[in-house]
């Protein structure tokens, strides 16, 4: 078999059409469902209470990563060698991720009795409810892969709408009954965490739980998945550790309102993630057939920069509006912070276009060390400019952190595919007249839409031929049976 045969075939398994139209589905549903809802959860909780909320979720992120020494991820990779005893598989990856689960909850009891100033947003019990809450979110984690990796996608797609749909709707429906509390997030939603897991267990397991621990199977999970740690930690904290500095320098009110512009831009997110789900599996069978030509890495690499910078320019541009339909009067601050944290996650989502063929190379070590560094950088500059321009420099940390990385593995790519691309300077001049206009006093909406209708003509025309090809190719590509 060839090795374009072989990358194929990789891309075919476990991957269905159809499975895949409910993972993707799945998660653009429930990232719109969030945005939707943000108006109903702020208009029962304000800044300071939201600010909380955030710093919860940052701490069970945190909790998830820090108990799970990779078991929920070395179950799918050890599946495929012991498919005939999944469920004896599942419940040792179980057993060795409670034992870990004990060892951190100590470790983070102890921390929150010596160290009150690093947690002095979460009271003694509120601590204790998003522990809990994080452990349970883990053992969900195991059912989730399981079902996945199984290839059980439909119930996949029921239990994960179920669970977002029961934990949101016993979240609002406290807050409706005047318990103006964040701590309910994490009480319904563990509610339904337990229930869901109980079900699985019930329905897939029955009375066949095996109570002996297998050693030779603990010791192969532990190798493998712990050496995985650091990754996960690295992702985690790249995302959470700004909340706890800026819940620690400034106040809850200032996490809420850079909480509430996180998720105002989270659909950045989405729509790069979605690109690369469907980028990655083409750029990868070109790679590995040799046929990544100049011109077909540049034109994708400016399809990806026209989607993500369009994408960038309406935020920027709406940013007030947009702050003001999904929020109320205590969470203005965040309007100010919107643009400049788009243009963070437009920048971030090249990063992973550039990043996909390191990790077609295996260059996950420098990838890993880079990741590393940039967290550095973020940290240090929050730490330095928090005093100075308040929570302006969370979004400005997050967004310079975003451009370091992204210079640096962009040198790293220009190895491969060498060629300086001179129309991504239409997109930088797009973004650049984003931000000038949203940095600038009240706009009417009319010039804010009159610009937009200009941009996007004028981006349509320039990438006409870059964005005929990709559709092209990927038609092309479809019928012959790359993917």
């Amino acid at each position: 078999m060839s090795s374009r045969s072989a990358v194929c075939s990789a891309m075919r398994f476990g991957d269905q059409s159809g499975s895949a139209v409910i993972y993707i589905g799945l998660s653009a549903v429930t990232g719109v469902a969030q945005i939707f809802l943000l108006p109903v959860v702020t208009g029962y909780l304000d800044s300071a209470e939201f600010g909380r909320l955030a710093i919860g979720l940052a701490l069970v992120a945190l909790v998830m990563v820090a108990s799970d020494p990779g078991t929920s991820q070395m179950y799918a990779v050890l599946y495929f060698d012991r498919r005939h005893e999944w469920r004896s598989l599942f419940w040792q990856c179980v057993y060795v991720y409670s034992a870990s689960a004990v060892i951190t909850g100590s470790v983070l009891f102890v921390a929150y009795e010596l160290f009150p100033g690093a947690f002095r947003a979460l009271p003694f019990y509120y601590f204790i409810v998003v522990l809990i809450s994080g452990f349970a979110e883990v053992l969900f984690q195991h059912v989730r892969i399981s079902l996945r990796i199984r290839q059980q996608a439909w119930q996949y797609g029921a239990v994960m709408l179920a669970r977002f749909g029961l934990a949101y709707a016993g979240f609002i429906g406290l807050l409706h009954l005047g318990w103006g509390l964040s701590e309910l997030k994490f009480i319904t939603q563990l509610v339904v965490t337990v229930a869901l897991v109980a079900l699985y267990v019930a329905v897939t397991q029955g009375s066949g739980v095996p109570v002996s621990v297998e050693p030779a199977l603990v010791k192969t999970v532990l190798r493998i998945g712990i050496p995985m740690f650091p990754v996960f930690l690295l992702a985690v904290a790249s995302r959470s550790s700004d909340r706890f500095l800026i819940g620690r320098i400034l106040s809850l009110s200032d996490v809420g309102n850079f909480e509430l512009a996180m998720q105002i831009t989270a659909p950045l997110v989405l729509v790069s993630d979605n690109l690369m789900e469907a980028f990655r599996p083409f750029f990868y069978a070109k790679l590995s057939a040799g046929e990544a030509t100049p011109e077909y890495v540049a034109n994708q690499q400016r399809v990806f920069a026209l989607v993500l910078s369009t994408a960038a320019l309406v935020l920027m541009l709406f940013s007030r509006e947009i702050v003001a339909l999904l929020s109320r009067g205590t969470f203005v601050t965040a309007a100010q912070l919107v643009p400049v944290i788009a243009l963070g996650h437009c920048v971030k989502g090249m990063n992973s276009f550039y990043d996909s063929a390191l990790y077609f190379q295996r260059s996950t070590r420098f990838l890993g060390l880079l990741g590393a560094s940039s967290l550095l950088v973020m940290l240090a500059l929050n730490w330095l400019l928090l005093p100075r321009i308040g929570v302006m420099a969370a979004a400005v940390s997050f967004t310079l952190s975003a451009v370091i990385y992204g210079l640096i593995v962009f040198r790293t790519w220009y190895r491969i595919f060498p060629g300086l691309d001179a129309k991504l300077l239409w997109c930088a001049l797009l973004l650049g007249v984003g931000l000038w206009i949203a940095s600038g006093q009240m706009v009417a909406v009319w010039v804010k839409l009159g610009v937009l209708a200009a941009g996007v003509m004028a981006m349509t025309w320039a990438f006409r031929h870059e964005v005929g090809e990709f559709m092209a190719w990927d038609k092309r590509a479809v019928r012959r049976g790359v993917v």
